[in-house]
């Protein structure tokens, strides 16, 4: 049997059993499945996906979906395979990464685990961008200070957001398929194209301090930018040559943990 890992999120659900470390020792090879769980009650996601999965010798869960669905999972999971998840949380320090929040458990669970799969892969200076219903940015220094990050709607969340400020949610307007900050020609791509703009502006806002934050006398390299949730392989094009797309890094995040 092998521990299960899930990752709760505000949409959807991600899981992968752990495997153990390949042969370099950099790592493990995860094999993800998801299942979109907005809009469904999530005994019947589990039921539908999980029902016929061999049982798991431990499940850890990141959740930031809240406590009723945590409940619900606790509740689906005890019944079928007689287990309790193990709750991850976020903390001061993890592995030479420190927590820069003044109460380190106000700091997402999926954001802290993220960022301790981006420290223990590239012990850099990093940019952490998670766009997914909540767009994040995390910074870390060259020696593992979180500095802190920024939080605003996400490329979805954004319109609907206005849609039902302005009592015009029947005129939701479908997402273009591609990321642009060109100025918008109909109210549509202005939506767009505007919640598009907010994101990288604030990516280069991240990235200047971090560049400010390089101890001086040494030779100025640019920050790593990782780009991880569900929204990132679109934006990956308008982010430059030098970003990297890591679709995993929560999951990833949560097998450290459990080392």
């Amino acid at each position: 049997m092998k521990p299960l890992l899930l990752d709760l999120g505000n949409t959807r659900l991600k899981w992968t059993y752990l495997e153990e470390r390949n042969a370099s020792g950099a790592g493990r090879d995860l094999q993800v499945s998801a299942e979109v769980h907005v809009g469904s009650s999530l005994d019947s996601v589990l039921e539908k996906r999980w029902r016929e999965l061999p049982r798991p010798s431990a499940l850890y869960v990141a959740n930031v979906a809240g406590e009723a669905l945590g409940s619900a999972l606790a509740a689906w999971v005890w019944n079928q395979w007689c287990l309790k998840p193990c709750f991850a949380c976020s903390a001061s320090h993890f592995g030479g990464l420190r927590n820069g929040y003044r109460q380190p458990d106000e700091l997402g669970v999926d954001r802290w685990l993220a960022m301790i799969a981006a420290w223990k892969k590239y012990q850099a200076a990093s940019c952490v961008l998670d766009l997914g219903s909540a767009v994040t940015l995390d910074l870390i220094t060259a020696d593992g200070r979180h500095l802190g990050g920024y939080i605003l709607p996400g490329r979805r969340a954004a319109p609907a957001w206005l849609a039902r400020h302005t009592g015009d949610e029947a005129s939701l307007p479908p997402l273009p398929a591609r990321i642009t900050v060109e100025p918008g020609t109909g109210t549509a791509e202005a939506v767009a194209h505007g919640t598009a703009a907010a994101v990288l502006g604030v990516l280069r806002q991240a990235l200047e301090v971090l560049r400010e934050e390089a101890p001086r006398g040494q030779p100025e390299s640019s920050p790593r930018l990782l780009l991880t949730g569900g929204d990132a392989a679109d934006f990956l094009p308008a982010c430059g040559p030098g970003a990297i797309h890591e679709p995993h890094l929560v999951l990833r995040g949560l097998a450290e943990m459990t080392s």
